[in-house]
């Protein structure tokens, strides 16, 4: 994200007022997120093209669930870094009884072998003769394994946890990057939007856009929602499900507009979107190619 001139706040990003005509950067609450989070509901941002929205080209509007970032880290998705950083700390561990990472490389977020791992460093940390060095990697290994834990249980982060495991100075790195657009490229960041009043306040706290999660609306469910006449929603949803089979998906909770992303944003938005799912790529090479072509190309001549 390129710097600005001039202090940037919430009301740079935002349109606080965005006008009825459906449009790419509007920010809806309540739209549903089928089975793709651990919420049923969140806040997304619509990125179909404006020319097929201002000539009713489409029947259906795309868009991208927004969640607090703070969630986003107790999801599958951050795992990675308290994985990798916990990995970091196995040669460090032999003395206490831990020499490979068969704890972490299965698929549960925490498995059986990891939990019976903190006990057994729960109580070395309890040795008063324990050196800092090896304290400190006990200290952090046990941080993550806490940090997989909440993530398994659908709990809250705790950010002292991530800070101990990856150290202060990688997590303010994250941080930082999150907040840049430099750190995934399937995350954009959009900052709180500033409203206290959470009942009308989509981004109520940093959050992120999730790229890889683009979901589907049909036009007429956010066309009614934004007629005030109607007063059933329940009813209107219904009505709608004759010719659009997934209105009903929208009957618990009526859809709201309640900002528009500014347009310098949106531009950057979008065309990060669109430069992830472009990238044609190209197969990886199996980790024995990559460790006999690097051999190769250090051997001597």
């Amino acid at each position: 994200m390129a710097d600005l001139v001039g202090k940037i706040s919430a009301r740079t990003y935002y349109d606080y007022f965005p006008p009825a005509p459906h449009a790419p950067g509007d920010i809806w609450m309540h739209l549903p997120t089928h089975g793709l989070l651990r919420r049923e509901r969140c806040s997304a941002i619509v990125v179909t093209p404006s020319c097929d929205l201002s000539n009713r080209k489409v029947n259906t509007i795309t868009y991208l669930p927004i969640i607090a970032c703070r969630e986003w880290m107790a999801s599958r998705e951050f795992n990675g870094e308290i994985i990798g950083a916990m990995l970091s700390l196995i040669d460090q561990l032999g003395p206490v009884g831990i020499s490979n990472g068969s704890a972490l490389e299965g698929p549960e977020t925490f498995s059986s072998g990891l939990a019976d791992q903190v006990v057994q460093l729960r109580e070395t940390l309890k040795d008063q003769d324990l050196n800092k060095s090896l304290r400190g990697a006990v200290q952090r290994y046990v941080a993550g394994a806490n940090h997989l834990k909440r993530v398994c249980d659908g709990e809250t982060i705790d950010v002292r946890d991530i800070e101990t495991c990856l150290s202060k100075r990688r997590w303010s790195q994250i941080r930082m990057h999150i907040v840049t657009n430099a750190f995934r490229q399937d995350l954009y960041f959009l900052p709180a939007d500033g409203n206290d009043d959470v009942d009308i306040s989509p981004v109520n706290q940093h959050s992120v856009v999730l790229f890889r999660c683009p979901l589907t609306v049909p036009v007429s469910v956010l066309d009614t929602a934004q007629d005030m006449s109607m007063d059933d929603w329940a009813s209107a949803t219904k009505l709608l499900s004759k010719e659009d089979p997934m209105a009903p998906a929208f009957a618990d909770k009526r859809p709201l507009k309640a900002l528009r992303l500014q347009n310098r944003f949106l531009a950057d938005l979008l065309t990060k979107f669109v430069a992830l799912y472009s990238r044609l790529g190209s197969p990886d090479f199996t980790r024995a190619t990559i460790e006999t072509l690097s051999e190769e190309l250090g051997a001597f001549e």
